[in-house]
């Protein structure tokens, strides 16, 4: 009993230790990247397929990995691609617990007496591709299900296998399609989802949540057709729909709309400053690594910790959940600590450098006469301009 109490309590400080260092090298990478734009859509793609720590299991030790093997190869590329390296990576399976869906009348089902679990093939059609009006029916969650039998992988090196003996034998039928008719494997799996990426609701969908994303939370209807017909013309190609997005005529209009969130707000403030070293590291309190108060712990504060999202939908995207009296308090108070490391003394050359033509005279007035040279660069980062996007 005593070896199995060191074993758990080693695995979980070999968990908490990987998912410490991920984080701070995910701020870190943010922060240093000259792609501004490419770190957006990594935050967008993380939390359209959310992998999340919150529940125990190998996730904890994956949702780093997930991001650098799934969001950030596949953010040029075709959407189909995207979603089967997201629906097939363990950090995934592990997350919405495919392990447990087993085909009834598959070898293990009928030895064990086990059966499906629906978790991953509700959360592909209602999130990952159709969205909830998606006009998919609980039959069709239960044929994917089934369909999705034989996906899991390998608990003693983490890699992704087909277990044939737990896939469920026989044709399932989704959306009016038949899969299934030879002998289970990957290849019916990945022919589903090649579908479900070039269904039309899913290009609604898609294109809705880039504009919610990116414009505004009340996006115009025509923009997201714009983007939803795009996708479909170009079968899913993705640069072609981000430029379609960025030279939407709402992306101009209603710049500004949107709030950031605290992992927006933090790492636009560190781009702004001269970056200590430490604060990208995590902290030793006693022995024991914690999150660094100054970037990774900040988050947790302002309650979007990283890969630490509430349910497999991940992060709300709307300004109201991110902007609160007690969340702009903690901003506030980062920013007093934070105002020294500037990467420009001078308040009024920050604010040009910062904000630009988006500070208006009034703005620029009261931080030139701001009672201090460090209180004029935190009114630079407190002002509602730097806290939109």
């Amino acid at each position: 009993m005593e070896s199995v109490s060191v074993f758990k309590k080693l695995r979980h400080q070999l968990f908490v230790g990987n998912l410490l260092a991920d984080s701070h090298a995910k701020i870190a990478q943010a922060v240093a990247s000259p792609f501004g734009f490419v770190e957006r859509l990594v935050q967008f793609w993380g939390n359209h397929f959310t992998v999340s720590v919150t529940t125990v299991g190998l996730v904890r030790m994956l949702a780093g990995p997930f991001e650098m093997e799934v969001i950030r190869p596949h953010l040029g590329g075709r959407f189909a691609d995207l979603l089967i390296a997201s629906t097939m990576h363990p950090a995934m399976l592990d997350y919405l617990n495919q392990r447990a869906s087993v085909g009834p009348d598959s070898r293990i089902g009928k030895r064990k007496n086990e059966g499906l679990n629906g978790n991953l093939a509700r959360e592909v059609l209602e999130l990952h591709t159709l969205g909830a009006e998606g006009g998919y029916t609980q039959r069709d969650v239960v044929e994917f299900a089934r369909l999705l039998t034989g996906l899991n992988y390998d608990n003693n090196t983490g890699r992704f296998r087909f277990r044939r003996n737990a896939a469920e034998p026989g044709i399932k039928t989704i959306l009016g399609r038949t899969y299934g008719r030879g002998r289970p494997g990957r290849q019916d799996i990945v022919a589903a989802l090649q579908d479900l990426a070039r269904h039309p609701a899913t290009a609604r969908h898609i294109a809705r949540q880039l504009c919610v994303h990116f414009i505004a939370d009340d996006p115009a209807p025509e923009t997201v057709a714009r983007l939803a017909t795009r996708f479909t013309e170009t079968d899913g190609n993705l640069p072609d729909v981000y430029e379609a997005l960025l030279t939407a005529p709402e992306a101009v209009s209603r710049f500004g709309d949107k709030r950031k969130t605290p992992y927006d707000f933090l790492i636009s403030a560190l781009r702004t400053m001269k970056v200590p070293p430490h604060w990208l590291q995590p902290v030793d309190r006693n022995g024991r690594q914690r999150a660094n108060p100054m970037t990774a712990g900040l988050l947790a504060k302002l309650d979007q910790g990283l890969w630490q999202a509430p349910s497999p939908a991940g992060w709300p995207d709307l300004n109201e959940r991110w902007i609160t009296p007690a969340g702009l308090a903690d901003r506030l108070d980062w920013i007093g600590k934070a105002a020294d490391h500037a990467a420009i003394d001078d308040p009024i050359a920050f604010v040009d450098a910062v904000l630009g033509s988006t500070a208006n005279p009034h703005v620029r007035g009261i931080i030139a006469n701001a009672a201090s040279r460090r209180s004029g660069l935190a009114l630079v980062l407190a002002s509602a301009e730097f806290n939109s996007r």
